[in-house]
């Protein structure tokens, strides 16, 4: 059982760098291009959402979640309130991308930069912010049918 927890553990963390390393990977370009980007936090956030939630979803039984019932149940109400949230969120970005525009953030580049910049931005945000709704409603759903398994087991 003890070397079970601690394979969890490694699993959880060589996640978490996995996880690490696709987000400075997708955000690498428009850090490479230094623009004056206001989304840093907000897009972090979406791809950690994505992949994050995916993960749970499709390895819950051997992640550190799948023991504990309440926790998963907390989850559950927390996958519920996200999904709120990030549609939310994405309802803000897509009205700042349609009244601002990317133009705004990405004028001194060259214009074929700049609009190859704004198409990657635009398709990135919207590929992770639906993502993550679509992870967030499948790890509560999964959730649910792992709480109802430990309800019948007992």
């Amino acid at each position: 059982m003890e070397k079970e927890q601690s394979y969890k553990i490694a699993l959880e963390i060589i996640s978490w760098l996995i996880t690490a390393l696709l987000v400075m990977g997708v955000l690498a370009p428009i850090y490479l291009y230094e623009i004056n980007y206001p989304f840093w936090i907000g897009n972090a956030s979406l791809i950690i959402v994505f992949i994050t939630g995916f993960r749970y979803t499709f390895l819950l039984k051997y992640s550190w979640l799948q023991s504990f019932f309440w926790v998963k149940v907390g989850f559950i109400a927390f996958s519920l309130l996200l999904v709120v949230s990030l549609a939310n969120y994405l309802s803000t970005l897509n009205r700042y991308m349609d009244e601002d525009g990317l133009n705004t953030i990405t004028y001194a580049l060259k214009y074929r930069e700049q609009m190859s910049m704004i198409r990657y931005i635009k398709n990135e945000l919207l590929f992770f912010g639906v993502g993550s709704i679509v992870s967030s409603i499948s790890l509560a759903i999964r959730l649910t049918i792992s709480v109802w398994r430990d309800v019948n087991n007992r």
